[in-house]
């Protein structure tokens, strides 16, 4: 009888760890996200690393426009699956992803017109990236070191400048199509 009970206790103690690895991922919140404001124009300066799931950057914030992300503004933010970069942010600074360990796309909306240094830097896994036709150039360094990088078809016909050492480190990469 004791022996039932304690496999019980076992399977049933596996049964609810598995079902709250089945709940789905919360997607963050605006209130997860630092913007700042200044002669209405808004930028997101952090994110609170216990942000998870989707995270989708406003286009407005109290009542201006959210045209930049900072360099390193989502750092450590270990949880989040998915960013969405809206049509108004025309700049990302470097390092913006950093560390951002379970990250598997970014969608960039028309409008963003340049990938700048360190933005995808580093990555040890493959990520998605959908880069729109408004970008026109990407930045020294953008891509370096991202490993799992084989084959790049996600550059559009818009791009008129890869800079220097863009892909540098990219070891797997074996064909750019332009």
């Amino acid at each position: 009888m004791k022996k039932i009970a304690k496999i019980t206790g076992i399977v049933l103690s596996v049964i609810m760890a598995l079902s709250c690895l089945m709940l789905p991922a919360q997607a963050a919140s605006e209130s997860d996200l630092t913007i700042t404001v200044d002669d209405d124009i808004a930028v997101v300066t952090n994110c609170k690393t216990t942000a998870s799931g989707v995270v989708d950057i406003p286009s407005t914030y109290n009542g201006a426009s959210v045209t930049r992300i900072r360099g390193s503004a989502f750092n450590a933010c270990k949880n989040i699956t998915q960013i969405n970069i809206p049509s108004t942010v025309k700049n990302i600074g470097s390092n913006a992803f950093e560390g951002c360990d379970m990250l598997e796309k970014v969608i960039f909306e028309q409008g963003t017109t340049s990938v700048l240094p360190y933005v995808f830097a580093s990555f040890d896994r493959k990520i998605e990236i959908e880069i729109p036709d408004s970008v026109t150039g990407i930045s020294s360094c953008a891509f370096t070191n991202c490993k799992w990088l084989t084959d790049l078809e996600i550059i559009p016909d818009t791009v008129t400048t890869i800079s220097n050492d863009a892909f540098n480190g990219c070891t797997s990469l074996r064909e750019i199509q332009l």
